[in-house]
């Protein structure tokens, strides 16, 4: 028969009969690290903590138990560390040093300790260290308790590493797999925007077809699909909508995976949404479609592909700027090419009336004036305020601009009020612009003929 009781009170805390400990032995399950694990569910302690004696020596956990035996039980506190053994214990854990671990914890060392601000498991699991994770574990360490930054756990670490056999480990330890960080974050967020497919796999096989696993609000209230469409991961993006992710699902911001990818410039990412029917006109916050965010980040492949896909071109966004505009604003040619070929309205107005003439002579676009003019736009338009584009330039000083557009035929004598362009230039004091009108004025004035006398 096997006894165990406790050292200090007497009490009975396992008896097993010769037949029931037989039982274990066919098992293999005859040594006292074996008894210890059995204790644990008795007593609520990891093996680390508890010391079983025989006539009043400390067995070591690989010795072979032997009928019949009376064992005497100790239940140990937590020992202090110094900052020296501390470092050591740290070493140990970043190299997945099993023994030095399992010393430190035999000490008892608390598993749940913090090392630089992080607990020994999140150590672990971010350092990719399996093995010490696995005895942190069996020695209770807490897996929900986060570290001090981010509020980041244990499988949030492993996720981010990618280590995909810690975080398999953590779940079926029960990891908690919907937990977040302090903005929302989970281990989905974190796996899918930095491509760990296998994590992700993982991660969904656990949480299941749960809505609301796979549509955790992070950061601006994005799910783990927009962050993977921000960062382009292609195959994480891919597992999320298969296991429906949706897709047209928005950010605080009003983002769609749609607009963020073509924000970002992920033509891989806006490929496959747009094979899957993404809404090619969903708004944000600020009005802006996909199309007009891929203009503002100047993503021309992006643009084209919309353009393809048959993205509209007039809506405008809460400033009262189409995408033409937009394009006009970032001062791109191309992109203002690529929408003149699709037909965007060169004479469109945009908020205050600006034609993308007057907005190109405002900020100055020398080339992009040209463009427009060359593709046979108004120069004589007027903005709400009753300005031209050469008005404009004359105002702003874009000498320039000014000279391109004289030499197309700008009328320099259309007042605004009771002031000519070549009046603004005088006014701001802009002399190079004031001589270019002068100089177009005299070529275009009318030559008088010389009358030449006859004969008396």
């Amino acid at each position: 028969m096997l006894r165990i009781v406790m050292m200090t009170s007497g009490e009975a805390v396992v008896a097993l009969s010769s037949n029931e400990f037989e039982e274990h032995a066919a098992r293999g399950e005859n040594t006292i690290r074996d008894m210890k694990k059995l204790l644990v569910a008795i007593t609520g302690l990891p093996r680390f903590r508890q010391r079983l004696l025989q006539n009043g020596e400390v067995l070591e956990d690989d010795v072979q138990i032997h009928l019949p035996a009376l064992l005497h039980l100790v239940l140990l506190s937590f020992c202090d560390n110094d900052p020296l053994r501390l470092d050591k214990f740290e070493t140990a854990l970043m190299h997945d040093d099993v023994q030095a671990v399992e010393r430190f914890l035999q000490q008892p060392g608390d598993p749940n300790q913090e090392v630089r601000r992080m607990t020994c498991l999140c150590l672990a699991a971010g350092a990719g260290s399996f093995r010490s994770a696995q005895l942190l574990v069996e020695a209770m360490a807490d897996l929900r308790r986060s570290e001090r930054r981010f509020g980041s756990t244990p499988l949030h670490l492993a996720s981010l590493a990618g280590h995909t056999n810690i975080a398999r480990w953590l779940l079926e330890s029960r990891a908690d797999i919907r937990a977040g960080e302090r903005e929302g974050t989970t281990a989905l967020h974190l796996a899918s925007c930095h491509g760990h497919a296998e994590v992700v796999q993982v991660l969904i096989g656990a949480g299941g077809r749960d809505c609301g696993f796979l549509h955790a609000e992070g950061w601006l209230g994005a799910t783990p699909l927009h962050q993977a469409c921000l960062m382009g991961q292609v195959e994480t993006s891919q597992l999320l909508i298969r296991a429906d992710a949706d897709i047209n699902r928005t950010t605080r911001e009003g983002l769609t995976a749609l607009g963020v990818a073509c924000r970002s410039g992920r033509h891989e990412i806006v490929s496959l949404l747009l094979d899957l029917r993404a809404d090619l006109e969903k708004v944000d916050q600020k009005g802006r479609t996909p199309l007009i965010w891929a203009c503002y980040a100047e993503h021309i492949d992006v643009v084209r592909h919309l353009l393809n896909a048959g993205a509209e071109k007039t809506p405008r966004d809460s400033d009262g700027h189409s995408a033409l505009h937009i394009a006009i604003s970032v001062g791109s040619r191309s992109l203002t090419g690529l929408l003149l070929e699709a037909r965007a309205d060169i004479e469109e107005k945009a908020a205050g009336g600006q034609t993308p003439l007057c907005r190109a002579c405002v900020l100055g676009h020398t080339e992009l004036t040209r463009f427009l003019l060359d593709h046979g736009c108004n120069k004589e338009h007027t903005d709400e305020e009753g300005r031209r584009p050469l008005m404009i330039a004359c105002l702003a000083g874009h000498t320039e601009i000014v000279r391109v557009l004289t030499e197309r035929g700008a009328n320099a004598q259309i007042r605004l009020g009771m002031s000519s362009p070549l009046d603004a230039a005088r006014c701001f004091g802009h002399w190079e612009i004031q001589e270019i009108l002068l100089r177009s004025a005299q070529e275009r004035a009318p030559k008088r003929r010389r009358r030449v006398k006859g004969p008396p």
